[in-house]
């Protein structure tokens, strides 16, 4: 059987960065995957990662004009080959070039235009170790509160430890909804929320679920529906509308680590 349904190559934040993506069957997400490099596709191959990537991406901070692409997937015990992908399979050297320079103004725009906030994504895990709380079988949560260990938190996830390592990244908001909802039981007690309108690069991708967070305030969203998508040729993301909700202090998601970061390496 083959795993993999997909394999494909983009530039990101319009610089001489690749990133590789690729979509497996879903029984093989918890397998370890490992990304090979090539100047030419067929002899040469570089491994570029030691530690295998639990996910389906990786970004290649070293790539080559003519690079191509290799997985290797380890899962339980077998191995699996994708198919060889060039950085120009899907698109042709020019329009690239092209795509590149659109998310380079998407960048320069966020970065050092200042209209984007500096902003930390978590992606939720999809395995490893089953959070107290959560039923084997079904995979549904029936506790969300405090695991009495705090190494078994899962911050309101599936999963221990509940999110990914966090990316950098710059988001701009650009609309806020206040909205006003009546309590189910109790018909005079209302709560506003409020949702925001906010412009994501086209890496990394913001998936339904994402844990958004502003470090110097510690605010924190959840991303809700991909509003829209913004593709070079209908195949190269460039940027993303999406709409956030903001959390509530009680939520189980305020407890998770923020690391401390470098200043902003913004332009005057």
């Amino acid at each position: 059987m083959q795993p993999f349904i997909d394999i494909a190559v983009r530039p990101a934040y319009g610089k001489h960065l690749a990133v590789v993506t690729w979509n497996v069957q879903h029984r093989f997400l918890d397998g370890d995957f490992f990304v090979w490099r090539s100047v030419n596709g067929h002899k040469g191959w570089e491994l570029l990662n030691e530690e295998p990537v639990h996910g389906t991406v990786f970004s290649d901070l070293k790539a080559h004009d003519n690079a191509f692409y290799r997985i290797l997937l380890e899962h339980r015990g077998e191995s699996y080959d994708s198919p060889i992908i060039g950085l120009y399979d899907k698109l042709t050297r020019d329009e690239y070039r092209a795509v590149r320079k659109m998310m380079n103004i998407e960048y320069e725009t966020m970065v050092t235009g200042r209209q984007g906030i500096r902003m930390l994504l978590y992606t939720p895990l999809t395995s490893g170790v089953l959070a107290p709380g959560v039923d084997p079988h079904t995979k549904q949560r029936f506790s969300t509160g405090l695991p009495e260990d705090p190494e078994l938190d899962s911050y309101g996830e599936l999963y221990v430890g509940g999110f990914a390592a966090p990316l950098v990244t710059y988001v701009k908001l650009s609309q806020v909804s206040p909205y006003t909802h009546s309590d189910a039981e109790d018909k005079s007690a209302t709560t506003t929320d409020q949702d925001f309108a906010a412009r994501f690069l086209a890496f990394p991708i913001p998936s339904r679920g994402d844990l958004l967070i502003h470090p110097e305030t510690d605010k924190r969203y959840a991303v809700g529906e991909t509003t829209q998508g913004y593709y070079f040729r209908g195949v190269i993301p460039t940027a993303f509308d999406v709409k956030l909700s903001c959390l509530y202090l009680s939520d189980p998601r305020y407890r998770v680590p923020v690391p401390v970061l470098e200043p902003e390496p913004r332009s005057v």
